[in-house]
């Protein structure tokens, strides 16, 4: 499986470090909680989808079964 990385704009280090200085903990705090909890639904709905296409036989509705 080939999978793209993100490219992301460099930032000046002077200019990263004041921005990490200025965010409030709890934000950052919420903010990866919130993407665990986005991450692990995905996770749970994928593991449905494989479960209900094992359960009909391996027969996918649509394109190929894949695991």
């Amino acid at each position: 499986m080939n999978k793209r990385k993100k490219e992301f704009p460099a930032i000046p280090f002077d200019e990263a470090l004041a921005r990490l200085l200025q965010t409030d903990p709890k934000e950052l705090k919420e903010e990866f909680a919130a993407d665990i909890l986005q991450k692990r639904q995905a996770t749970e709905k994928r593991i449905a989808d494989v479960r209900k296409e094992l359960k009909d036989g391996a027969r996918p509705r649509k394109g190929r079964f894949r695991l």
